[in-house]
């Protein structure tokens, strides 16, 4: 499958509704990516079935560096 990277430009709250997700497309055999603000990044801290991408950009401007 074709790597996938999953842009989460919300808050905690956001980032933590997009797991479930994550968790299907790993089980599916596709690792995802979640590209997370900094100031969220905790919410995506502890998540071992997909890569997190931090960027140093406030998450309302995420899609930008996405």
């Amino acid at each position: 499958m074709k790597p996938l990277a999953v842009v989460k430009t919300g808050r905690a709250g956001d980032v933590l509704g997009i797991l479930p997700l994550l968790h299907y497309l790993n089980a599916q055999g596709t690792r995802p990516s979640l590209v997370v603000s900094r100031e969220y990044a905790h919410a995506a801290s502890y998540i071992s079935y997909a890569d997190i991408d931090i960027v140093d950009t406030p998450f309302e401007d995420c899609m930008r560096v996405a």
